[in-house]
């Protein structure tokens, strides 16, 4: 399955596509993957970030779109927790091909969520060690 990622960094131009001011609601959000869908006829994986709201995402334009709300943490710095999203979703491609789409999607964010917890970009990020095993069962 291949996977079309509109992330955090990809908001910005997901509002100047749609012509929207903001998506910073679930609501929002829904509607904007519905936009897409219908406006570019996307048919794949099509994800929007909300930061302390989660995320939303539909697997394809037949598939119901999904609200995956992000883990209560205290917040120390959000630069980079996109950046840790890709990297744990793409780990999860490559590394449990056997999980479903919405498994990886919620593990990824449950590690975007540690790195919010900590200052700075790359220091913020958990080890492996340092995460929860389940995560990587």
């Amino acid at each position: 399955m291949e996977l079309e990622l509109m992330c955090n960094h990809f908001i910005l131009q997901a509002e100047m596509l749609l012509g929207c001011n903001h998506l910073e609601d679930v609501d929002a959000a829904k509607k904007a993957v519905t936009q897409f869908y219908q406006k570019y006829s996307l048919p794949k994986c099509v994800l929007i970030t909300l930061g302390s709201q989660g995320l939303v995402y539909a697997a394809s334009a037949a598939s119901p779109i999904l609200h995956v709300p992000a883990e209560t943490v205290t917040t120390v710095d959000t630069t980079g927790a996109g950046d840790a999203f890709v990297g744990a979703l793409g780990f999860y491609f490559a590394c449990f091909k056997s999980l479903t789409l919405e498994e990886k999607v919620r593990r990824a964010a449950k590690i975007a969520s540690f790195s919010v917890t900590r200052k700075g970009t790359q220091s913020s990020y958990f080890s492996k060690e340092e995460l929860p095993r389940e995560l990587f069962v």
